[in-house]
């Protein structure tokens, strides 16, 4: 019994470092592709391509070997790209920030599972596109939230920005548990209507854990409160319909949430 443990931590001693090598390699190819436009060379939606590719699998492999830390530095860098057709001089300086801080974790700067995840993400830079971030002051408040892509995510996210808020998006609500622990946002808006998850589910699953209790739950929804699909919603989630009563009820839902 025991040599069969201790086999495996060999095996995954050896997968570790596997990771380790393989995730110095590709933060190499990322910091070549982000050289070649402060060189100068010509714009290319290949070279995008393959800088969301890497930094996708740079998401997906950290979890996955014991570096949860690389998981979520390389998610914020896919959301803060995400409506950037190339990259350009703007985003340089900051795409830099968020390949420096994954390098500090490959390195052993920052630790795999850093007790400080919350503070380290919270100092990487904010997704600019579709507001102008010089008149819009960013500040300390975190907002996940849990939305497929779309135009109503699109809409929800950009209200909330207009805020100030650091705004920050995934898809998957088992995901967004894993983060929500790790990177303890202020608030999290989720929709109704999610893969494998409800949004009443991920409310209540939100309420029923101490670590993630008193973070703050919106519901973003079609239906009024009274419909039976929200009838095992927690009474003290607010709610946000879509359509004309979207503003107010993101106000009301801000207060509550002590956001404001």
């Amino acid at each position: 019994m025991a040599e069969a443990a201790n086999a495996m931590e060999d095996m995954m001693a050896r997968l570790r470092r596997e990771f380790l090598d393989t995730a110095d390699d590709r933060l190499g190819t990322l910091d070549e592709l982000v050289d070649e436009v402060r060189q100068g060379k010509e714009d290319s939606p290949e070279r995008m391509s393959e800088f969301r590719r890497i930094a996708h699998s740079l998401k997906g492999m950290g979890g996955t070997f014991g570096y949860p830390l690389v998981s979520v530095i390389a998610h914020r860098l896919e959301d803060f790209i995400e409506s950037e057709a190339d990259l350009h001089d703007d985003v340089l300086a900051d795409v830099q920030i968020f390949l420096d801080r994954m390098r500090d974790v490959i390195d052993g700067v920052l630790g795999a599972d850093d007790p400080n995840t919350a503070e380290i993400v919270r100092a990487l830079p904010v997704k600019r596109a579709g507001f102008d971030a010089e008149a819009i002051e960013v500040l300390e408040i975190e907002v996940m939230t849990v939305m497929p892509k779309g135009t109503a995510t699109t809409i929800v996210e950009k209200e909330l920005r207009a805020c100030g808020y650091r705004v920050s998006n995934v898809e998957q609500p088992i995901q967004a548990l894993e983060y929500a622990v790790r990177t303890k946002p202020d608030m999290v808006m989720a929709s109704g209507v999610l893969p494998g998850l409800t949004g009443v589910d991920l409310a209540c699953a939100f309420r029923a854990m101490p670590v993630t209790k008193s973070i703050p739950v919106v519901l973003f929804t079609s239906f009024s409160r009274d419909h039976k699909s929200l009838s095992g919603l927690p009474e003290d989630v607010p709610i946000v319909k879509k359509g004309g009563t979207f503003s107010d009820d993101l106000a009301n839902a801000l207060i509550v949430s002590g956001l404001t």
